[in-house]
Order: C-alpha cells, then structure tokens, then sequence
C-alpha cells in the first residue's frame, strides 16, 4: 500500500466549524494567540505533517511571523485565496472601498504598483479579469517572505466559474500564478467530475487539485461513484480534504477508504491535538 503525504489543515485556526458553530466560536477563541497555532503545526512536524494550509487571515500571518523567527521545525505552505469570510465581512463593515484599501495597505509598494497598472490597462479595455487578479496578487503579496508551495483558488471561487462555464479563468489563474507571482497554482473544488472535465479543454494544469473524499461521499459532487471514476481516470497530484467529515467518520474507517484510491497523494487533516495528529499520520500512512 502506498504512502500518503500528511497536510495540516487550518480551519480550526480561524474559527472554521462545519458542524457546530459554538465548537467554531471556542476554537476561535483558543487559537486568537498565534503561539498555540505555532505549538500544533510544531506537533503536526513531529508527526510527520510536511505542509500546511493557510489563508490570507491577521492571525495566520501572525503565525507565519512566529514560525519565521523560531524556525525550528520546517513546513510547506499551501496559500488558498482569496479569504472569503474575510471579503464578506469587510465588505459588510466598510463596503468595497474599504476591503479594497485593507488590500492596499497590507501589500508592498511594488506589487501595489504593479497591481494597480495591470488593472488600470484591464479597465480601459473593458476586461475585468485583470483587476480580479490583481487583488489575488495583492493578498499574495503579504506571503512573500515565506515558502508557499502553491497558491490555491477556494472552491467558492473555483466552482462558481465552472457552473458558469468560464474554465478559461481558471487558466488565466493558473498562467498568472507561475508567471506573474512565481508561484504554482491549484484548484480546490467540491465538484471534482465537472473540474475534470473542464481542465481538458484548458492550456495549463494545476499543481495540485483539493477535493473531499471520504467513506461516506460528504461533500463529493455529483455522487461518491462519479468521483471515483473521475479520480482513476486523473493523472495529475490530487490532495482529498473533508476526509474526516469534521468527525464524522473514524480515523481508521476514512483512511481505510482513502488509501485505496490510487490518485490521491496528500489528504488534508484538521486536527489540534498531538494526539489526533498522530493517531492520523500513523493510519493514513497505513502504520496503525
């Protein structure tokens, strides 16, 4: 049986909770200080956990900060833009205007240079796509000094231009991310089949594809079957999140399943305790 890569998730980190919103009040509350971030990725490292997810929120970066000046352990970075939560939120408080001077801000004064040219060019010829970009790359820019290994468009945003039937986006992303920001690009998406399909009919590929899987189909769009079939057919790395359910499923039980889908790579764990996290190193691994 093959070795699956760990990857540490970070929903926990920033108040996330598919399940319970009072569980996803208390984790937010115990992670506000970063150093507990920093003490779980530090334990998922000693377990075996290779790479990280993160988003653009205040407390990762505080985190990033952290990891940065102790550098005791070493991680991968996996970048998921743009911050959903945090876009509607700040667009509910301060309306467009005030995100896009949050963006403003946060970014270094070249890449707001930059940014702003490409979307005032993109503006005049009518093209919004450029400007759209643009704010990804601003949200990237505040990562620069770390490691990302790949930039990762959110499935809200992946699976919204799919329905819509604008795949050529998706390829705009991709060339943009390893051309402009020189970084790989990934795709997380809930509805693997349909990406599947789209990407053949596209110029790139992404580095890496997010989509769940788990025993019992949650979140696998259309069925568990056609993303099955789908995922034997796929040659490219996929990463499989929602493996857990958010505790629905058993470890042993997910990473039974899990292992014997021969394209998946790396699944994606959200655990905050040393021993969860190595309780699903030593299964998925195939160790246990």
């Amino acid at each position: 049986m093959k070795t699956l890569q760990m990857i540490l998730g970070h929903n926990q980190f920033i108040g996330v909770d598919h399940r319970s919103e009072e569980r996803a009040w208390d984790k937010s509350v115990h992670f506000s200080n970063p150093s507990r971030i920093f003490e779980v990725a530090q334990a998922a490292s000693e377990s075996g956990y290779k790479g990280m997810m993160i988003e653009p929120h205040p407390r990762m970066l505080d985190f990033l900060k952290l990891y940065h000046r102790h550098g005791t352990f070493k991680m991968r970075f996996y970048l998921q833009v743009p911050y959903i939560q945090g876009y509607v939120q700040r667009m509910g408080q301060s309306g467009i205007k005030g995100l896009i001077w949050d963006l403003m801000i946060k970014s270094r004064p070249s890449d707001l240079f930059n940014a702003c040219v490409r979307s005032g060019i993109g503006i005049l010829r009518n093209e919004y796509l450029p400007l759209v970009l643009s704010g990804l790359a601003l949200e990237v820019s505040q990562f620069k000094d770390y490691e990302i290994e790949s930039v990762l468009l959110h499935n809200v945003a992946t699976d919204l231009l799919l329905s819509l039937g604008l795949q050529d986006s998706l390829d705009d992303f991709i060339h943009f991310s390893h051309d402009i920001l020189g970084i790989r690009a990934g795709l997380v998406t809930v509805n693997f089949p349909l990406l599947a399909s789209a990407l053949s009919g596209m110029s790139s590929s992404p580095s890496v594809i997010v989509t769940p899987v788990n025993p019992a189909g949650f979140d696998m769009n259309p069925s568990k079957d056609a993303v099955e079939r789908a995922l034997q057919a796929y040659r490219g790395e996929i990463m499989a999140m929602n493996v857990l359910g958010g505790g629905a499923f058993s470890v042993s039980e997910s990473a039974s399943y899990v292992r014997t889908l021969q394209r998946v790579q790396s699944v994606l764990i959200g655990a905050s305790t040393k021993e969860h996290l190595a309780e699903c190193a030593k299964s998925f691994r195939g160790e246990a």
